[in-house]
């Protein structure tokens, strides 16, 4: 007798995929083991949903049984070191904050939700205008490794023109980054700090799946004012992964 078994894995890959599924099974212990191997076959990295349907037939004399998962040694992992950036610092004290102030700070976060819209705009040009000519933008592991750097304007103009065009990562998908908790560190008059809590989904063009989460962590921003009007001098994306 045959048994049909299937599932369906749904991931989020960041290269383009050829996938190899492979299946051993034992008649004596009527059990299996499923290994699946990707290799790439873009050679640069390219965000994509990647839907793999794989179906099993699988010879049996009985019933199909699953090795009990207390059966099998686990090892304990190791656990992750959180480089916290400026941990030492507290929030501003509002107590004794002037109207000015108060104004001052909503200017700074009308920038700050700008960069999620900016996003889904996908113009690149109105994206790195946010920025100072000397800006940065960075993204960090939670253990503190840098993933990627750009570093003035220009260049985060550049970068992100690639992530909106038909090839990138940002125009097969349509992105929503939610900012929250915003907390002031410093407010001067040309200089702010801040850091934002923040999620990240995306929904899929084709329709094929649900809204789903693909980031949360959080925004570590300094800001300029240059010409009366308020900028990100650095920003650093800190995910929590």
């Amino acid at each position: 007798m045959k048994k049909l078994f299937s599932f369906i894995a749904i991931c989020s890959l960041s290269v383009q995929v050829q996938a190899a599924a492979n299946f051993d099974y034992s008649e004596e212990t009527q059990t299996g083991n499923l290994s699946i191997d990707t290799v790439d076959v873009e050679g640069e990295p390219r965000y994509q949903d990647v839907e793999l349907e794989l179906n099993f037939r699988t010879p049996s004399a009985g019933n199909f049984r699953v090795e009990n998962v207390s059966d099998v040694e686990e090892t304990e992992p190791e656990p992750v070191v959180v480089n916290k950036i400026d941990s030492s610092n507290t929030p501003m004290s509002l107590e004794n904050a002037t109207l000015e102030t108060l104004v001052e700070q909503q200017k700074v976060l009308v920038v700050m939700y700008q960069y999620s819209h900016m996003l889904n705009n996908r113009n690149a040009d109105d994206f790195a205008a946010m920025f100072t000519e000397d800006g940065t933008l960075e993204f960090r592991l939670l253990n503190g490794e840098s993933l990627m750097v750009m570093e003035g304007r220009e260049q985060i103009r550049a970068v992100h023109a690639d992530r909106f065009s038909e090839t990138g990562d940002l125009f097969i998908t349509e992105a929503r980054y939610f900012p929250g908790n915003p907390v002031f560190l410093e407010l001067t008059e040309t200089k702010a700090r801040t850091q934002t809590f923040f999620m990240g989904t995306h929904i899929d063009h084709y329709g094929n799946r649900a809204p789903y989460v693909v980031s949360t962590g959080m925004y570590v921003d300094e800001f300029e004012k240059v010409d009366g009007k308020w900028l990100l001098k650095s920003r650093i994306v800190q995910l929590d992964m």
